[in-house]
């Protein structure tokens, strides 16, 4: 049923932790891949510790920008829906069992959620170090896709709003779908906002659940907080741009 798929790059001590809450699931169909972009031995210890036969993993041989390093990944995915889980983050408990009981009635191309925050220790802004922000809200609802398109491209809504891979369940067949239009489906660029873009123009069914199935973490090796906290993500994002080339 679902590919859990957690691209990382020397993260092995947060990576440990996201593992763990996939494979702690209450939910059994289900594989995990872990796609290592050329990280040191600490992470194939931490994937090694395990000793799941649901996991597979791939490590690549080189460092790899980042739509390259997911597009291996996604070679490796057999279920009907692909979700990529950052290796600072976490799935909650019960957040397949509830995906499932929702995608087994109404089977759509996306099932997106409103994803809680964790911040972690070592979070680039101390004054919200080790807190987690929930939110208690559970209404579901069908979204339009080109509607929504249109609010991000009138700056309006954030890219978070997006329906992407990572941040909800996408179905292989929508993966397929856009791969025919363009040859892979991480085509260019930071993977996570263009298949955003990408899975609402060709998506017909998206529907979002506003109960999160998944935990956002912010660790202190985060991209995105390196983006928005200016000052204090230089040398994150200048190893970032050195990766990506």
């Amino acid at each position: 049923m679902f590919s859990i798929v957690i691209p990382t790059r020397e993260r092995h001590r947060t990576l440990a932790y996201s593992m763990r809450s996939v494979l702690q699931q209450d939910y059994p169909d289900y594989e995990l891949i872990v796609q290592d972009n050329c990280s040191s031995e600490e992470t194939a210890n931490v994937v090694r510790s395990y000793r799941s036969p649901k996991i597979k993993y791939n490590r690549a041989a080189y460092t790899l920008p980042m739509n390259e390093n997911w597009e291996q990944a996604l070679a490796l995915c057999e279920g009907r829906y692909l979700f990529f889980l950052g290796d600072d983050d976490a799935m909650m408990p019960d957040g397949m069992k509830l995906a499932a009981s929702i995608l087994e009635r109404a089977p759509m191309d996306v099932l997106m959620w409103d994803k809680y925050t964790y911040w972690w220790e070592d979070a680039l802004e101390p004054s919200v170090a080790g807190r987690m922000f929930l939110h208690t809200t559970h209404n579901f609802q069908m979204l339009d896709p080109h509607g929504l398109l249109k609010s991000y491209y009138d700056w309006d809504l954030g890219f978070g709003s997006l329906p992407s891979i990572y941040t909800g369940f996408t179905s292989r067949e929508l993966v397929d779908r856009v791969t025919a239009k363009t040859g892979k489906y991480f085509y260019v660029g930071a993977p996570d906002n263009y298949t955003g873009i990408a899975n609402a123009y060709l998506g017909r069914n998206i529907g979002k659940f506003e109960r999160g199935l998944s935990i956002g973490g912010n660790s202190g090796a985060s991209t995105g907080c390196a983006y928005f906290f200016r000052s204090k993500g230089a040398q994150r994002r200048q190893d970032y741009h050195s990766e990506e080339r």
